[in-house]
């Protein structure tokens, strides 16, 4: 694949993934495209500039953010994103304890994460 392939890969989508980032069926991106709403016809595909589809995320919204399958898959990514409370305390115990140890050095102290660096 050459440049102006990856340029144009990262640039356009097919009508099927225009589908799926609008959260609007196919059969309408292919109708807007055939309106000439949006979109150009290459080697007998509709493309889709992503510039246009955020356009008109932003304007309309995504269709689909009130359906349950929509909402549980944001949901699954916000949890698997979290961290656990052990871990948060795990880790602010190693940074108050590397500042600690970085401030013995410095003549005057901080404040990191709130606690007063000695």
């Amino acid at each position: 694949m050459g440049e102006l392939d990856n340029t144009v890969s990262e640039r356009y989508v097919s009508t099927k993934e225009a589908s799926a980032i609008c959260g609007i069926d196919q059969a309408s991106i292919t109708r807007w495209c055939r309106s000439k709403f949006f979109g150009a016809k290459v080697g007998g595909r509709y493309i889709i500039d992503r510039l246009d589809l955020d356009m008109i995320v932003k304007k309309r919204g995504n269709p689909n953010f009130h359906k349950p399958e929509y909402q549980n898959e944001l949901a699954r990514k916000r949890r698997d994103s979290r961290i656990s409370a052990q871990e948060l305390a795990d880790k602010l115990q190693v940074a108050c304890d590397n500042a600690e140890g970085a401030s013995d050095n410095a003549e005057v102290g901080g404040i990191m994460m709130g606690r007063k660096i000695r």
